[in-house]
């Protein structure tokens, strides 16, 4: 039985990078999120909250120019980064441009 393309990119691994909330020491942690693993957006939370070390509980996860909160698993995008918040308010302090600059 063949796959249609649809069914395929629903159920692809994605690749994000996270960062802290505030956090300017931390550089930001690659995780891949397998859709058997992780079927809902509390457990993508729990997952991030294990991986990300970041004390709390992760309550949101937002883009990190803008701080748009992510709503759903399918708001997430492959190879993009994103921040996670625990409780408090989200802190721009340019998370992709710190990356860009420590990594040169």
């Amino acid at each position: 039985m063949a796959y249609s393309s649809s069914l395929a990119a629903s159920t692809a691994s994605k690749k994000i990078r996270l960062f802290r909330n505030g956090d300017e020491n931390f550089f930001g942690k690659t995780l891949v999120l397998n859709p058997r693993q992780i079927r809902s957006y509390d457990r993508l939370l729990e997952t991030v909250t294990a991986h990300v070390g970041f004390g709390q509980a992760v309550r949101s996860i937002r883009t990190p120019r803008h701080g748009t909160t992510i709503q759903s698993l399918d708001d997430l995008e492959d190879h993009q980064d994103y921040v996670a918040v625990g409780i408090g308010r989200f802190k721009n302090i340019g998370y992709t441009i710190q990356q860009y600059f420590c990594t040169i």
